[in-house]
């Protein structure tokens, strides 16, 4: 029986996700000016919807993948004559 990967791999990607979007907002723009603190929150809390989610949509679809290489890996496994 294969471990169950998907719901460790869907929290770090929400995790990496959240993360990245700090870096994302905290970074400077384009014209190198200082954004004020309310803005700076405000696009932490709106970025916040977009990124987690995402983040873990694709955590999940890399577990998924982790879960089908094992498989089938074991099944390969198995198959093999032993000598």
């Amino acid at each position: 029986m294969t471990p169950n990967l998907i719901k460790p791999f869907t929290i770090a990607g929400f995790l990496i996700g959240e993360l990245y979007m700090v870096f994302t907002v905290l970074g400077p723009d384009k014209s190198g000016a200082a954004v004020p603190w309310d803005g700076v929150l405000g696009r932490l809390f709106g970025a916040a919807f977009f990124f987690g989610p995402f983040g873990a949509a694709v955590g999940m679809g890399v577990g998924l993948l982790a879960m089908l290489a094992i498989n089938l890996l074991g099944r390969a496994r198995r198959r093999l004559p032993r000598q």
